[in-house]
């Protein structure tokens, strides 16, 4: 049994704002220092990431490159819960919603999963990579 399913990469921003639309309470995400240097996200994804703040969602968003970059990560983004995930090289690209959906890049292979123990799998490589908030 697969505990995920891949996502070919003309679906990734469709799969991102299907996970968006149905967050209710909770939204964990990572970036990764210059990431937008190389990945665009579409507008809508920041109005919604926005819609999610205001209508009282907790969003918290691991980073991982530098401390100077994360303390600006913070300082311009306070109503997100922010966490130093460490340097670059520990980065791994994902989104959890609710603890019930996720999406995730294994290599050069995004996947979707609402699978508990690919949830729990995930949000562990976080907490073992945490270094501070």
């Amino acid at each position: 049994m697969k505990l995920y399913k891949e996502i070919p990469e003309n679906k990734v921003l469709e799969t991102v704002f299907k996970i968006l639309s149905n967050t209710r309470s909770s939204l964990v995400v990572s970036k990764l220092e210059d990431e937008k240097d190389n990945v665009r996200p579409d507008e809508e994804y920041f109005r919604l990431l926005q819609k999610l703040l205001e209508n009282g969602v907790s969003v918290t968003r691991y980073y991982f490159g530098s401390q100077q970059g994360f303390e600006r990560e913070k300082r311009d983004n306070p109503d997100v819960k922010n966490i130093y995930g460490g340097e670059k090289e520990s980065y791994q690209r994902l989104i959890v919603s609710d603890e019930k959906q996720s999406m995730s890049k294994i290599g050069n292979q995004f996947v979707y999963s609402e699978h508990p123990l690919w949830i729990t799998m995930l949000k562990g490589c976080l907490q073992k990579e945490r270094v501070s908030e």
